[in-house]
């Protein structure tokens, strides 16, 4: 996982939480980063449940994404909610909630 451009290690599957400059895997503290313009989380490979403050990216399959941009995923299998876009390349178990347009495939 990088968020804007740092990488961070996880656990495939992991839930993950990047909120307020704190970065939350698995129910855990995993680290901070410095909040200073817009957030961009990127995770190569499944993820299990996501929240991000900006905008999220996954590579991959994931339960539930809530972003406060925009999200680019794979297959959903939950909800997604942004404040942005949603693009997904794969289904979507779940509603989609959107600030900006929605593209499926």
């Amino acid at each position: 996982m990088t968020i804007n451009g740092v990488a961070i290690d996880m656990p495939a599957g992991a839930n993950i939480s990047i909120v307020n400059g704190i970065v939350t895997i698995g129910g855990r503290k995993a680290t901070t980063y410095s909040q200073s313009g817009s957030v961009v989380v990127n995770i190569t490979g499944d993820v299990g449940n996501l929240t991000a403050d900006g905008d999220a990216t996954v590579t991959g399959n994931a339960n539930d994404v809530s972003a406060g941009g925009s999200v680019t995923c794979g297959s959903v299998a939950g909800d997604v909610t942004a404040g942005g876009s949603v693009r997904a390349a794969g289904r979507l178990g779940g509603s989609i909630s959107a600030g900006g347009s929605v593209r499926i495939g």
